[in-house]
């Protein structure tokens, strides 16, 4: 108590009114709190824009910041699909259980019930590049789900392909991992 009493001495000396103190301590509170309201409510923070280097038989720079996440009541499919917003580029990223999705956890082609895949293809505007997915040769996915949220519905995880074979070829994703986050979820 005596500390803080010298301090407001101290403050009314250099000409600081306490009442602007405490409006000042008050907005750096309000600051800090909404920054944090996604994290205090255990949902992660937005983590768009992510980019996705393709190398192999094509070379690409895909940014990607908007997703749409697809889970339909009684089902056991899960869909999340990025695009680019400004239209940068007309391809669409996809990672999909399909017949296995029962909440959280680890999915991966070949070993979970059901097919887990990502995909990467471009959409009607392009340049016919092609389709490609993760069921060629060697190719394998994982889906993770860490959380599901469900007053409002939503998710997070992360995708993992390494390697995507297509029409036109083998193509490498770099990171390898990306980001899954659903703000909200058709149903």
């Amino acid at each position: 108590m005596i500390f803080k009493f010298s301090i407001l001495l101290l403050l009314s000396a250099c000409g600081v009114s306490v009442d602007d103190e405490k409006s000042t301590d008050s907005a750096q509170e309000t600051d800090s709190s909404s920054s944090d309201s996604a994290e205090q409510d255990g949902f992660a923070p937005d983590p768009s824009p992510f980019s996705i280097t393709i190398s192999g038989d094509e070379s690409l720079d895909l940014r990607f910041d908007s997703p749409i996440c697809t889970h339909l009541q009684g089902s056991s499919n899960l869909r999340v699909f990025w695009r680019n917003a400004s239209d940068q580029h007309v391809f669409v990223l996809v990672a999909e259980i399909m017949g296995g999705f029962d909440g959280p956890g680890s999915y991966q082609s070949g070993v979970s019930q059901g097919q887990v895949r990502v995909k990467l293809q471009e959409e009607a505007g392009g340049q016919a590049r092609g389709y490609f997915t993760n069921t060629g040769e060697g190719d394998s996915a994982m889906i993770d789900i860490d959380l599901i949220e469900p007053d409002p519905y939503r998710l997070t995880g992360s995708a993992t392909a390494q390697t995507l074979h297509g029409t036109n070829g083998q193509i490498n994703l770099n990171p390898a991992i990306f980001p899954i986050w659903c703000p909200e979820i058709d149903q």
